[in-house]
């Protein structure tokens, strides 16, 4: 929906401040979503509360209230120091969770390595278009 962006970690959708559903498609009520203080966004590292009473979250974090925490692209484990590359791990047809380094493999392609192509689809979303 272009309000969010793929999880490293899972292949999820990862929703920008003030956004929410699976592929980042509806704005929750402002009572649920809405910010007064950096505080209501997860802490001064996370985020800070914009102008219009969402929280923006900082590189790294995603989610309503930036709880999340999202690896960018190569990168996983808990905080995101050790590196994958989606072409040599995972044949260039999959990328790296960012949960363990797993292959996340593209619609079409399966495999620990992403080598293979069965009949199933892929059931994440592929590209940060796809949220």
């Amino acid at each position: 929906s272009g309000h969010g962006r793929c999880s490293g970690r899972d292949g999820s959708c990862v929703c920008f401040g003030g956004w929410a559903g699976q592929s980042c498609e509806s704005r929750p009520q402002a009572e649920h979503a809405g910010c007064r203080t950096d505080a209501d966004c997860g802490g001064a590292v996370r985020r800070r509360c914009g102008g219009n009473g969402t929280c923006e979250c900082f590189l790294g974090y995603g989610g309503i209230h930036c709880q999340s925490i999202t690896c960018s692209e190569g990168r996983f484990s808990s905080v995101c120091g050790e590196s994958c590359d989606m072409v040599r791990n995972c044949s260039g047809h999959g990328r790296c969770s960012g949960r363990d380094g797993s292959c996340v493999c593209f619609g079409g392609w399966a495999g620990q390595s992403c080598e293979s192509r069965p009949q199933a689809e892929h059931a994440g979303c592929r590209t940060d278009a796809d949220c």
